[in-house]
């Protein structure tokens, strides 16, 4: 924090030259490769929701334990007795920032036993326009010899009929039903693919791209080769929610990160800065730009907004970074022609988190749902910039920065 004869501006102009290190080694180790890397990785697990912890799950932790510094994260699987994962990275301690990167992704319950076309309750906002159709898989849930799977059913299309009911049309699958209470999630022809400009990812991008991001940061955090020593005693906590997709109503929207936030209240202080990392959404003839995108009002006040003395104190550190990177790196979202709608923001309001402790700074993404009948896209440099960026954030965090 500051003292009384300082002012926020003079605290971020002393750390400019730590930050400065941090970048360096932001642009040694997040790199595109990295980063699309660990978005195609996570992309090619299905994680509807309620499934998060036996199917994303493991793979966090198959990922963090590459990573050279693993001995310095902490892994839960089921973080405070949720079903959400986390990992703790160095010491934590009551002020330490906490991400929340929701990991489950949009899907759809069966209703009633068949084959051929069967109707779908959908456990998310459901976007498709009538009349679209997109690829989907009809997923089973399976335990065997203790090991936890969701078996793949049938391959077909989800459908939105004129009068905007949704069905799966089967297009080929095994010989038996699909039954009521079978998942079914989008799965396009690529789960996820790089165009040939090297920057447009198209398939599964929500929130694939926000644990990536999530990923390159821990990386950075828990890199033992590095010379930066204030680094070592730079902490998170960073959270891969279940249920954000849930269903639409919000009672019991973003049900996951509410009761996440529910035990938060009793291991944290009343001052963790709570950083939302999802999708930001812009239309599909929009540019999204090479900036992390910080949400200072969400969907239009039905979310949180950023208050003004936090709001200076990012736009503070957007500054300090541009006098070392010569460029913004950070954007806010009405500014560049994007919005953003409510996220683990909502669960974590209703799980009694302070309004003003949170955070949404994310990335671009374009019709996250396919709505349009075509795979949601975003910016492969978008999403590295906004890892350099929030790693940047991290270490203004703890020093008290941002709260």
């Amino acid at each position: 924090m500051t003292t009384p004869d300082q002012t926020y501006s003079d605290k971020f102009a002393e750390i400019v030259p730590n930050l400065q290190d941090l970048y360096a080694l932001t642009q040694q180790l997040i790199t595109p490769e990295m980063v699309y890397t660990l978005t195609q990785r996570l992309a090619s697990v299905y994680a509807p929701t309620g499934t998060v912890a036996f199917t994303i799950g493991p793979v966090l932790n198959q990922i963090a334990a590459e990573f050279p510094g693993y001995n310095r994260i902490t892994v839960y699987p089921h973080y405070l007795d949720t079903p959400s994962p986390a990992f703790d990275v160095n010491c934590v301690t009551k002020n330490t920032p906490v991400f929340f990167t929701h990991a489950d992704e949009i899907s759809y319950d069966v209703k009633t036993m068949g084959s051929g076309e069967v109707p779908l309750t959908p456990l998310c906002a459901h976007r498709q326009q009538p009349n679209m159709q997109f690829p989907g898989v009809v997923l089973r849930y399976k335990d065997t010899k203790g090991e936890q799977i969701l078996e793949q059913i049938a391959e077909g299309f989800v459908q939105t009929k004129p009068d905007s009911t949704v069905i799966f049309t089967t297009q080929h699958g095994s010989e038996g039903k699909i039954k009521a209470g079978d998942r079914v999630v989008f799965n396009p022809e690529q789960r996820l693919a790089l165009a040939t400009d090297g920057d447009t990812m198209t398939g599964i991008i929500d929130n694939r791209a926000g644990m990536a991001i999530a990923l390159a940061v821990i990386q950075v955090l828990a890199n033992p080769d590095q010379k930066i020593n204030h680094l070592r005693e730079t902490a998170a906590t960073f959270i891969a929610t279940d249920g954000e997709e849930g269903v639409a109503d919000p009672p019991v929207f973003a049900w996951g990160a509410r009761e996440v936030a529910l035990a938060l209240r009793e291991k944290y202080a009343d001052q963790s800065p709570m950083i939302v990392t999802d999708g930001h959404d812009f239309n599909r003839d929009s540019i999204i730009p090479p900036q992390a995108l910080i949400a200072r009002v969400v969907s239009n006040g039905k979310g949180p907004v950023i208050q003004p003395d936090r709001l200076h104190r990012v736009r503070l550190l957007v500054e300090a970074i541009e006098t070392i990177t010569g460029q913004q790196m950070a954007a806010e979202t009405d500014t560049v022609g994007g919005t953003t709608s409510r996220s683990d923001d909502e669960g974590l309001r209703r799980g009694g988190i302070a309004g003003r402790l949170i955070y949404p700074i994310g990335y671009g993404v374009k019709a996250a749902h396919h709505d349009d009948g075509e795979p949601a896209a975003a910016s492969l440099n978008n999403l590295v910039t906004t890892a350099r960026f929030l790693t940047l954030a991290v270490y203004a965090a703890n020093k008290g920065l941002l709260y």
